[in-house]
């Protein structure tokens, strides 16, 4: 899990919502498959303060993205901050 500066996340159908938002304050990654040639698939998460869940999703890592990764444990956050304008704190 990694902290990011907090954003807000939409929160569709979430009527009690005015408007329909959340703070994110962390987030996860899991990788849920791996063919170790040149693609991968992740599920992630994102998460308030109190270490509700705001927001997931699936994405995949591919080609040049793919090779970059190299075996850097932190590349998949990275990719995931990178692809929704996340800023990871240290």
């Amino acid at each position: 899990m990694k902290s990011i500066q907090p954003v807000s996340v939409y929160q569709p159908g979430i009527a009690s919502l005015n408007p329909p938002t959340a703070q994110a304050t962390s987030f996860d990654v899991t990788i849920i498959n791996d063919n170790l040639v040149d693609m991968c698939q992740m599920y992630f998460e994102l998460y308030d303060d109190s270490g509700g869940r705001v927001y997931y999703g699936n994405t995949s890592i591919v080609g040049d993205d793919y090779a970059n990764w190299n075996g850097n444990n932190d590349y998949p956050y990275q990719y995931i901050a990178k692809l929704f304008s996340l800023t990871i704190l240290e």
